[in-house]
């Protein structure tokens, strides 16, 4: 029995080894903010970073200053969220809904919109470079001073967006789009 019990407590050691040895990401956001985050809606100043939260609706939610690096929120609903100054550096959105979002100052550098809504979205000073925003509608957008440098947006509806100031160096830009 004691050596059954032995043979047992070196697996669970090479087992944990072995997987802390493949290199899988460790989940990095804090289980409680994200508790927070579903009961008020809010979590300014959260760490949601490598969150899955795919599918899911935060319409209206007050996110100011948070971390969603690298978290998977594809084919979800943040209408009207206030992302200001958040880090949302290699997030997937793809498919999202941020129809009047606000995104002032918000870190997307290397950032997943394809085919996300940013209707009439705020994207004062955002920090776009290299972010993918393929067939993304941007119709009415204010994206002023926001730095698409090596952006695509091939197919994006830019519609009456606001483009003034905005750095555009290496973008790819939607076919007949003129500034």
């Amino acid at each position: 029995m004691l050596k059954l019990k032995a043979h047992r407590a070196i697996a669970l050691v090479l087992s944990g080894v072995l997987l802390s040895s493949l290199g899988l990401p460790a989940a990095a956001f804090s289980e409680q903010d994200l508790l927070r985050l579903r009961r008020t809606n809010a979590c300014n100043g959260c760490d949601l970073s490598g969150a899955d939260l795919t599918g899911t609706s935060f319409s209206g939610a007050n996110l100011v200053g948070v971390n969603l690096s690298n978290a998977k929120l594809g084919n979800s609903d943040w209408s009207g969220a206030d992302f200001t100054g958040s880090n949302l550096q290699g997030v997937d959105l793809s498919g999202a809904k941020l129809m009047e979002a606000k995104l002032q100052a918000t870190n997307l550098i290397g950032a997943t919109l394809s085919g996300a809504d940013l209707m009439s979205a705020n994207l004062f000073q955002a920090f776009l470079q290299g972010a993918k925003l393929d067939r993304a509608v941007l119709f009415y957008a204010n994206l002023r001073d926001a730095n698409l440098t090596d952006a695509d947006l091939t197919g994006a509806d830019l519609t009456g967006a606001e483009l003034t100031g905005a750095k555009l160096s290496g973008a790819r830009l939607p076919a007949g789009f003129r500034l």
